[in-house]
């Protein structure tokens, strides 16, 4: 029946695209309007869909429980995972609504950008969480007198990663790659950033006020289901200043083919950031419940390479590593607040948290060689929140792990500003039963347990289908 639901949202897809193929293509013209120091201009991101779960079947966790032998004298301490039926297979989704004013003033010296972000069930871009929101976007004010510089002080998303350094109306697919949902999201900082622009090398630095930093549990005991809660980074948009450490942000753009012009290649950049911070961690705090110390420290690294030929191929490759360290080996609440089970031992892994991700896409659009407005895509995406990787010092780091390979089909009506996407999301995560032994006493265990709950099984049936349309003027 499912198979038969998908064959039909495909065909009706392509049908309606077929019919927009021939609609009347009339341009508007979009001006700014003057005002009396300079031009101001609005611009906006709606975007909207469906979402259909192919795979019936979700992740439900249980209690724990707790039994000794009499005889050895062992604990076994049992957390049940189970595959449950899905209650609801479909649903409408706004993703993101985006609207805002932009211009300049004095001669194009002063420029200035506001906008807010509406979002609703946008597990893209809340760490897996199905939010309902409105948040204050850019809010900033930049400077334009130095030659190739620009300064920009207020609250700026740091084009720290791919899908950060681009609009929203830019994505290709409609989820971003894990390392936006789980370890930088798309949320806004408040401070100071200076870029420059040349024709072969773009660099920015920032310096921002950072955020409280409360890692989540990964789902339970470290594991981490598909949606969880955001683990590691920042989860909450906050652009008051709680971090005065500051974090600072250095990245580097190069355009190596810059200078060969249109009939080599559009478009290749290279980038490379770095990001460190100090977060406040949220153990300290004083009677008024307020954080009072700095206990963690934060660094990222991030590469990428996009590539974007003359005849329609796009190639985009990123890899993202990032390192949390605690100045306590043990500190409190570390159990329930950090990676879920802890052997207890203040070994040299207690104390740090290292995560990896990265994400391969490639593209076609016939647009450029047969005039028709399709692109198909593939992206595998890989994310590890704990490479420790090691059952006996952190029995949470061996089945952690996530992988998504995604297909698409984008239609361009009238390239990104009115399009429509259709995704098919195939979660390949393999979570299965294991048991190590924490101490001489104790046995960690997890279960997989199948629909029934009679027996034991590899991962769940969770693929997803997404179809989502789009306007951005």
């Amino acid at each position: 029946m499912k198979r038969h639901v998908c064959v039909v949202i495909i065909l009706a897809f392509l049908f309606a695209s077929a019919a927009v193929a021939f609609a009347d293509d009339k341009k508007d013209d979009q001006g700014a309007v003057n005002t009396s120091l300079g031009q101001l201009s609005v611009y906006g991101t709606f975007k909207a869909g469906f979402n259909y779960n192919v795979g019936n079947q979700e992740l439900q966790v249980g209690t724990p429980t707790t039994s000794t032998d009499k005889k050895t004298g062992i604990t076994t301490v049992t957390q049940p995972l189970q595959a449950a039926i899905r209650n609801s297979d479909m649903s409408f989704s706004v993703d993101w609504f985006e609207l805002g004013v932009k211009g300049w003033v004095l001669d194009k010296g002063v420029t200035y950008a506001i906008s807010v972000l509406g979002v609703d069930n946008a597990t893209s871009y809340s760490g897996g969480n199905p939010v309902s929101t409105i948040q204050v976007l850019d809010m900033k004010l930049g400077f334009h007198y130095i030659p190739y510089v620009g300064i920009y002080i207020g609250r700026i998303i740091p084009a720290f990663c791919y899908y950060n350094s681009i609009p929203a109306a830019a994505y290709k697919t409609i989820e971003q790659p894990f390392i936006n949902q789980y370890m930088v999201p798309s949320d806004w900082q408040t401070g100071l950033n200076l870029g420059l622009v040349t024709d072969y090398v773009d660099a920015n630095l920032g310096v921002y006020n950072g955020r409280q930093f409360n890692p989540q549990v990964l789902g339970v005991w470290g594991f981490l289901p598909q949606g969880a809660a955001n683990p590691v980074g920042n989860p909450a948009t906050n652009w008051g200043d709680q971090n005065t450490a500051k974090d600072i942000h250095f990245g580097v753009i190069g355009k190596p083919l810059a200078g060969m012009g249109k009939e080599h290649v559009d478009d290749m950049r290279i980038r490379a950031s770095l990001w460190y911070g100090m977060p406040l961690d949220g153990f300290k705090k004083d009677s008024s419940n307020n954080v009072v110390a700095h206990n963690a420290a934060v660094t990222m690294i991030n590469a990428d390479l996009d590539y974007l030929g003359p005849f329609g191929l796009t190639v985009i490759g990123e890899v993202l590593y990032a390192q949390y360290v605690w100045d306590k080996k043990l500190p409190p609440n570390f159990t329930t607040d950090r990676l879920g089970m802890w052997t207890g031992k203040a070994d040299s892994t207690a104390n740090t948290l290292t995560s990896l991700s990265y994400n391969l896409m490639a593209a076609f659009n016939f647009g450029p060689l047969f005039r028709v407005p399709i692109e198909l895509l593939v992206r595998y995406d890989w994310f590890d929140p704990d490479t420790l990787n090691n059952a006996k010092q952190r029995p949470t780091s061996v089945n952690d792990q996530l992988t998504d390979l995604t297909g698409g089909f984008n239609y361009y009506i009238k390239s990104y500003s009115a399009m429509i996407r259709l995704d098919y999301i195939h979660h390949m995560q393999q979570w299965k039963t294991y048991s190590v032994n924490t101490s001489p006493t104790t046995v960690y265990q997890m279960n997989m347990e199948n629909v029934r709950g009679n027996g034991n099984q590899v991962g769940i049936q969770d693929d997803e289908l997404k179809l989502e349309a789009q306007v951005s003027f």
